[in-house]
């Protein structure tokens, strides 16, 4: 496991501390690396060469984000074992979730009130759970999960879904955005200190 996914995860423990939800236990996600990597394949890897390469990533936003930190051959694809690998460190890593911060912007200008759901790929199989969380005045939103006592997500790969409905329940975002969404992510311990989602 990465140290410094070591040293998140320590970061971790100590803000779900100062939260004051001293009582409140995080549950662990619990699956199969190697099965979550093999129904990934499966869904994706078209062509059955045991790799995930550019045309097959952009059906999967989520992973085509998280090429540069799997793909350790420098061959720009995603292997099953690099991304077997890759769901090991989460589980080694004792992180059940990590604190994400969004912030959501349209036409460059902080998007207020809009409901920001984080759905996990397919391929987990159930095994985390999906987050959401409304934008204040900045934007900006603290997604949390919806079976979890404190805030945050677990660490995985996720479809994004920002909706803004107006005052008679219509859509104001496109479709590409939620319904249709094109925006994935990958929640790990090495992320920024927000997720930045651009609306045109």
């Amino acid at each position: 496991m990465p140290m410094r996914w070591i040293a998140q995860a320590c970061l971790a423990g100590c803000l779900v501390a100062g939260s004051g939800c001293f009582d409140a236990k995080p549950i662990h996600p619990k699956y199969s690396a190697a099965a979550v990597a093999a129904e990934a394949m499966n869904e994706y890897d078209t062509n059955k060469d045991g790799k995930l390469d550019a045309k097959e990533l952009e059906r999967c936003p989520a992973l085509k984000n998280a090429l540069a930190e799997l793909d350790k051959d420098g061959d720009k694809a995603i292997s099953r074992q690099e991304l077997e690998d890759c769901l090991e460190d989460f589980l080694k890593s004792k992180i059940a979730v990590m604190g994400v911060m969004c912030k959501v912007t349209r036409g460059g200008e902080p998007l207020v009130d809009a409901e920001v759901t984080f759905i996990p790929e397919k391929f987990h199989g159930g095994s985390i759970n999906p987050g959401s969380g409304k934008t204040n005045g900045q934007g900006i939103t603290e997604l949390r999960c919806q079976d979890q006592p404190v805030s945050g997500l677990s660490p995985g790969f996720y479809r994004v879904e920002v909706s803004l409905k107006d005052a008679g329940g219509t859509e104001t975002i496109p479709a590409q955005y939620n319904t249709q969404t094109k925006l994935g992510y990958f929640v790990h311990p090495e992320l920024r200190k927000y997720i930045l989602i651009k609306i045109d």
